[in-house]
């Protein structure tokens, strides 16, 4: 094992910031962390080199949550320095005509409609959304709101009002399948299966692809929904570790 831990460089998703990854990070101190921000896109085609200007030197492992695990492996497929993935939540395209591997694009662009008129009204619902009906009656919503992102939600958010509408332009056109075959370096994908954002569809379809290939590592967490990284965050603190020191191993 190197005497180094690799970096991590941590990549949220759409309307979060880099405090979502406090539970995580609190835990893991002997890490060396980076926090991509979106304050400054204001067009889908910033979000790719957004990420890629923020990569420390190797040795690193991208942990990206939701879009972001998206992002982290469009920019692991055109970094072969990047020493690991970890993808969290995530998908290898959100949208889809078949409602158990994604969203209907209209849903999409409705949201882009309501984010003009009621941005807060917006992300709220989007937010209730990334809790299973199990986490939703165990009382994680609100505190996940008021811990993590604040009252007011578009001024806590990383993102402006345009970078949230890039992030939907984002999630309407992205498509990282063909990425996502080209990693060589160790991957491990860690879905709630009960999550209402990012289908299970999705998750096994990628599974079903991939799963018999030595580098990949796919975990699904029975009754989690799609803020894994709050409702179990022990749980996903623990796998990143072990990721990690294969990693470095």
């Amino acid at each position: 094992m190197s005497d180094t831990h690799p970096s991590i460089c941590w990549i949220h998703g759409w309307a979060g910031h880099a405090r979502v990854w406090a539970r995580l990070t609190a835990e893991m101190p002997e890490y060396q962390h980076r926090f991509p921000s979106f304050s400054s896109v204001t067009a889908h085609q910033d979000f790719l080199p957004t990420i890629q200007a923020a990569i420390p030197p190797p040795p690193v492992v991208l942990v990206g949550w939701s879009m972001g695990g998206m992002l982290a492996i469009e920019a692991a497929a055109a970094d072969g320095q990047v020493a690991g993935v970890v993808v969290i939540g995530g998908t290898s395209r959100f949208v889809s005509k078949d409602k158990s591997l994604g969203w209907a694009p209209v849903v999409i662009r409705r949201m882009q409609k309501t984010l003009k008129h009621d941005p807060d009204a917006t992300l709220r619902k989007f937010l209730k959304s990334m809790f299973s009906p199990a986490e939703i009656r165990d009382d994680l919503v609100e505190p996940y709101i008021n811990n993590i992102l604040g009252a007011n939600l578009l001024d806590e958010s990383d993102f402006t009002v345009e970078g949230l509408a890039a992030g939907l332009d984002y999630l309407l056109a992205a498509d990282v399948a063909d990425a996502l075959e080209r990693l060589t370096m160790p991957v491990m994908w860690i879905h709630g299966s009960d999550d209402r954002i990012s289908p299970v569809g999705a998750f096994e379809m990628c599974r079903g692809a991939l799963g018999e290939r030595s580098n990949y590592t796919f975990d699904l967490v029975p009754g989690g929904g799609h803020a894994l990284i709050w409702s179990r965050h022990r749980y996903i603190c623990s796998r990143i570790r072990e990721f990690a020191a294969v990693v470095d191993g």
